[in-house]
C-alpha cells in the first residue's frame, strides 16, 4: 500500500530520531531523599553509554516533581551551550567521545520539553572557549555550574573525574588537578554512576569506538541500585546492571583530544 505524501514525511521524520534510551532501575522518591539535603546531585559517568542519559532523563523528571512549585531545577550537562540546540556545529564535528551519543541527543531533547513546560532549566557548563590546561578546564566547570541560582537544586552531569568531590581518591589517580567537583561553591552530593557486569561505551582512547570495560571496581558484590560510598572521591555509589555503547549523533572523523575528558 502506497503512504500519502504526509504520511510518508511524518514517518521518515520519526525513522531519524535517535532511538529512545533503555530503561534502567531509576531511584524512587524514599531512595533519593537523603540525597536531596544539599544544593544537587553531581553524578559522575563514563561518556558514551545508552543507559545514563535514561537514567538522568528519569532523574530529571522526578526530581522536577519533587520540587514542582517550591524550588526551581537545573539540569546541567558537560557540554557547551549552543550544543544544547542540536543539531549544532558541536554535534556533527570534532571529538565525539561520548557526550555527543545518540543516547545523548535523546536526553537534551526530552529536557528541551520540560523546559518549554516550565519544569526545570536546562544548561550546558562547558565554556563557549574550553581552556586547553586541565586545572583550567576544572575550574571553568565549576564556575559554570555555580552560575545557578542560590535557590535552585542542580543535577549536573559529567565525566566521572570531573565530578568528585576531592583530587585525593586513588581510584581516579591519573588526574592529579583538582576536580570540578572539589571546587564548588554550591554544596552537592556527589554520586559515581557504576556498573556491576561487563559492559560496553563509547570511549576515545584515543581512536573512538566502543570499548569493552570490566565491573567497576566499586561493584564489589554489590546489586543493583543506590549505595552509600562516602570515600575520597564520591559520597554515593549508584550502580547499574550494564552498560551498552551508544554511538554518535551525527557520526564525524575524530579531532584531536581536548583536555578534560574521561
Amino acid at each position: 500500500m502506497k503512504l500519502p505524501l504526509l504520511a510518508s514525511l511524518a514517518l521518515a521524520a520519526l525513522c531519524a530520531l535517535p532511538a529512545r534510551a533503555a530503561a534502567v532501575d531509576c531511584p524512587g522518591p524514599e531512595a533519593l531523599a537523603p540525597l536531596l539535603k544539599t544544593d544537587g546531585l553531581f553524578l559522575g559517568e563514563i561518556h558514551g553509554s545508552v543507559e545514563v542519559p535514561a537514567l538522568v532523563e528519569c532523574l530529571a523528571g522526578r526530581l522536577a516533581d519533587e520540587f514542582a512549585g517550591r524550588r526551581p531545577l537545573w539540569v546541567a550537562l558537560e557540554l557547551q551551550p549552543a550544543a544544547l540546540e542540536a543539531p549544532d556545529p558541536v554535534w556533527r564535528t570534532g571529538f565525539q567521545d561520548g557526550r555527543t551519543s545518540q543516547a545523548m541527543l535523546q536526553l537534551v531533547r526530552t529536557l528541551q520539553s520540560l523546559q518549554s513546560q516550565g519544569r526545570l532549566t536546562l544548561a550546558g557548563f562547558v565554556p563557549v572557549d574550553p581552556p586547553q590546561d586541565a586545572a583550567d578546564y576544572e575550574r571553568a566547570l565549576a564556575r559554570e555550574l555555580d552560575r545557578a541560582p542560590a535557590g535552585a537544586f542542580v543535577l549536573a552531569l559529567a565525566g566521572n573525574l570531573h565530578a568528585r568531590k576531592s583530587p585525593g581518591g586513588t581510584r581516579f589517580s591519573v588526574q592529579t588537578v583538582a576536580p570540578a567537583g572539589s571546587l564548588l561553591q554550591r554544596r552537592m552530593t556527589h554520586v559515581l554512576i557504576g556498573h556491576r557486569l561487563p559492559s560496553q561505551a563509547w570511549i576515545c582512547t584515543p581512536a573512538c569506538g566502543p570499548l569493552a570495560l570490566g565491573p567497576s571496581p566499586e561493584a564489589r558484590d554489590r546489586a543493583a541500585g543506590l549505595h552509600v560510598l562516602d570515600n575520597a572521591d564520591y559520597d554515593h555509589l549508584l550502580l547499574l546492571d550494564r552498560l551498552s555503547a551508544s554511538p554518535p549523533a551525527f557520526p564525524a572523523p575524530a579531532a584531536a583530544q581536548p583536555v578534560g575528558t574521561p
